[in-house]
């Protein structure tokens, strides 16, 4: 067997037990996020393989003419610009983070455990009609503070419910009522 045969055929058998650990599914539908990461991990666009503190002058680049670059090598401090997954970037703490709440053009989808939202809303979704700030809460909002804050929402269901809640009663935020952003 020829080597280019051989890496065809190693390539084949590590997608077959990748699709076997998903129970036969698609790897990207089962877990993304973990697909993602390993997939870059040690790369470029991981963001754990930017090192703090490096500028450009202290990365040397790589002659057009050597076959072994120095950008191929683990300890290759990546300078701290370009392109990285949001993937690989830790979420941190959101201290010193300010919070910005739901516009009219999202939805939210409400919890059920909350007290304002009745058992029968748990999982419904609503529009954003705008938000209160309570006293003593002032804009731009501090992160720590925006359970808070207080939306005005309504149902698009058989209930067609107008809800006051406070932001702690929201399970998800749908930015443009499209794309599911996790807020919690």
């Amino acid at each position: 067997m020829s080597e280019a045969e051989e890496t065809t055929t190693r390539k084949r058998s590590s997608k077959k037990s990748a699709a076997a650990d998903t129970g036969g599914a698609d790897p990207m539908l089962v877990d993304p996020a973990s697909v993602v990461t390993e997939r870059l991990e040690g790369a470029t666009s991981n963001a754990a393989s930017r090192v703090e503190g490096t500028t450009y002058e202290d990365v040397s680049s790589d002659p057009s003419t050597a076959t072994d670059h120095a950008s191929d090598a683990e300890d290759y401090a990546f300078p701290p610009s370009g392109d990285v997954d949001v993937l690989t970037v830790d979420a941190g703490s959101g201290d010193g983070e300010f919070f910005t709440p739901p516009t009219i053009e999202d939805w939210v989808v409400l919890d059920g455990e909350a007290d304002e939202v009745p058992d029968a809303l748990d999982g419904a979704r609503a529009a954003v009609l705008g938000y209160t700030l309570p006293e003593g809460v002032e804009e731009p909002i501090p992160w720590e503070d925006r359970e808070q804050v207080i939306l005005s929402v309504k149902t698009r269901d058989q209930y067609n419910a107008l809800l006051s809640v406070p932001f702690s009663a929201v399970k998800r935020v749908e930015v443009r009522g499209v794309t599911p952003v996790a807020v919690k």
